[in-house]
């Protein structure tokens, strides 16, 4: 296999996970596995670290443990009528596991396994020497071109705010112990404290984020009617339902409230 139908593999392997039922998805090829002797080897050693670290750091000639059998990780949310793997189209697929559910902007657990899945899987991805194609692809619900300034198709969704990418820039730098340098024209940081006391005068309730609802409704119950009016807020922030024409994007605070209205 040469470096033209290494990617071509990839390519294939969108298409399969697409057939299959991924709605949204990124594809990670893999040039190598490792031998059954290095898999041996390891386990006698027993390091701390994972297998592709060890071969990495610990290894002399990590050649001798590897061997060349491109394959292709998906990651990716699915949907409710995913097709399960039969093998008929010529490739041995399998499902590995699941993910954290996300519940919240917040939600550790979930940034956790997330960050872990792809720090590992890009811990031996491979691609030919001077190539200059990404790792890394997006395909369907989260492929690049879906994420526009504003959405006029339905397969369309408007780029996260500035707001957002900050929260999960520093989620991000909490899980993997890092600082993420900010880009230029990334905008001011946004402040994301927890839960703070209600500014409304005579109100002696808390604030809650709006990406935090859900997991918020798991441990508490507030009244029907709160219940209801937090769902709405997030589903509008989250872009799962939109105000009638003319209100979906309110400029002033009585028109947002009037929108905000119409949805509940």
């Amino acid at each position: 296999m040469n470096a033209r139908e290494y990617f071509e593999g990839r390519s294939q392997a969108a298409e399969i996970a697409e057939s299959k039922g991924f709605r949204g998805f990124a594809v990670i090829p893999h040039p190598y596995r490792v031998t059954e002797a290095g898999k041996q080897q390891y386990r006698a050693v027993d390091p701390d670290y994972g297998i592709w670290v060890w071969l990495r750091n610990d290894v002399g000639e990590m050649e001798r443990y590897i061997y060349w059998s491109p394959h292709y990780h998906i990651v990716g949310p699915t949907s409710s009528d995913m097709e399960p793997g039969d093998g008929g189209s010529g490739w041995v697929y399998s499902f590995i596991r699941s993910l954290e559910s996300f519940e919240g902007m917040r939600d550790e657990e979930s940034h956790e396994d997330m960050y872990g899945v792809f720090r590992y899987i890009l811990s031996h991805a491979g691609f030919p020497a001077g190539s200059t194609k990404q790792i890394v692809t997006w395909y369907g619900s989260l492929a690049n071109s879906v994420f526009v300034e504003e959405a006029t198709e339905s397969w369309q969704h408007e780029k996260p705010s500035e707001g957002v990418m900050s929260v999960l820039k520093r989620e991000i730098e909490e899980v993997a112990d890092v600082e993420i340098e900010e880009e230029e024209g990334d905008g001011p940081e946004v402040p994301t404290d927890d839960n703070g006391e209600c500014p409304v005068e005579e109100c002696d309730g808390v604030l809650i984020d709006v990406f935090d609802v859900t997991a918020y409704l798991r441990q508490v119950d507030p009244p029907p009617d709160v219940r209801e009016t937090m769902i709405a807020a997030r589903d509008w922030r989250l872009g799962r339902v939109l105000p009638p024409p003319g209100l979906k994007r309110p400029q002033t605070e009585e028109a947002a409230r009037e929108a905000f209205e119409a949805l509940s």
